[in-house]
């Protein structure tokens, strides 16, 4: 699923309202400041359609919200940093399940990419292991040309090759959930 230009910005003013940049000494960038564009790309080219659709949704009822949520005739964008910190206050404690549940999805989906940043990760004291993901690069990101059947069968053959497990409720590997079904296919025939 594409995203256009504009919910991409929308996206990136939202994830700014999460994290934003000066609220503390220790994270003077903010998720305005660092160039989230890429990861929504990112996130929008590899996410299964499902999520997308969910954060595309997310997005638009956000930036349309303000009217109701704080009575303000605006966009959520067109709002200052004090009045998009209440909106997503007051939708966070909202008693409408889906919309309390709103920011923290997009909290989410923002951490992803915004803590992912060595440079963040230096500014919070986090020992760096891995150089920044190939999204905020520009590279393409490993394994994007494989169809969905190629990435099926990469689990599927992941799965037979992992250690049996101990747990009594844990799934059969598919080869063994075949194999102890055919002798009773058998027997009924």
């Amino acid at each position: 699923m594409q995203i256009t230009p504009f919910e991409r910005r929308w996206l990136v003013t939202i994830f700014d309202a999460i994290y934003p940049g000066g609220a503390t000494d220790a994270l003077p960038a903010g998720a305005g400041d660092v160039g989230l564009e890429r990861f929504v790309d990112d996130v929008f080219d590899h996410a299964p359609f499902q999520p997308a659709l969910g954060i595309r949704l997310a997005t638009w009822v956000i930036l349309l919200c303000p009217l109701f949520v704080i009575g303000r005739a605006r966009t959520f964008v067109g709002l200052s940093r004090e009045d998009r910190e209440q909106v997503l206050h007051k939708l966070g404690s909202s008693r409408v399940w889906a919309l309390r549940e709103l920011p923290a999805l997009l909290k989410m989906v923002g951490a992803l990419g915004y803590c992912a940043l060595p440079a963040v990760q230096r500014q919070i004291g986090i020992p760096l292991l891995a150089a920044d993901p190939s999204w905020a690069r520009g590279e393409p990101t490993p394994g994007a040309d494989l169809t969905r059947q190629d990435a099926i069968a990469h689990a599927n053959a992941a799965a037979a090759l992992a250690p049996a497990s101990d747990d009594p409720r844990a799934p059969e590997p598919p080869a063994a959930a075949s194999a102890a079904t055919a002798p009773a296919a058998e027997g009924t025939a």
